[in-house]
């Protein structure tokens, strides 16, 4: 994960520790904001079609990390 901007001193929600090494620190939003998160596979695709319902959860392989930063929100 490449971080673009950020602005100094946004609140944190404590991410793991593996998940802060894995995104370079802690991860918070300042309120209002607007945030997309999804996950893809290593070729790109973001959907499967009509026919999966629910594609991120056969792309992600639900996995516990992928599904943990998906529903982080702010609060």
């Amino acid at each position: 994960m490449d971080l673009l901007y950020e602005e100094a001193g946004p609140p944190g929600f404590g991410l793991p520790a593996a998940l802060a090494t894995a995104y370079g620190g802690d991860l918070g939003f300042i309120s209002p904001c607007v945030y997309a998160n999804f996950v893809t596979s290593l070729d790109g695709v973001v959907a499967l079609g009509p026919e999966y319902p629910s594609s991120g959860s056969a792309i992600s392989g639900r996995e516990p990390a992928d599904r943990f930063v998906i529903e982080l929100a702010p609060l």
